[in-house]
């Protein structure tokens, strides 16, 4: 879980970024989807982990 930790954080740096140089609307609206996909994709994989546990 570290490894999808750390690929977040580093989503979330490029899309700070990316708002900060003043990218177009258009790529920090696929950033943000591409990172809530990669949230989501977590929290799948968390729940599963939390299943295979029980």
């Amino acid at each position: 879980m570290k490894i999808l930790r750390d690929f977040q954080y580093l989503l979330k740096k490029i899309h700070e970024r990316s708002l900060y140089k003043g990218h177009s609307k258009t790529r920090i609206k696929k950033l943000a989807l591409f990172r809530s996909k990669i949230e989501h994709e977590s929290l799948i994989l968390a729940q599963d982990e939390r299943w295979r546990r029980a």
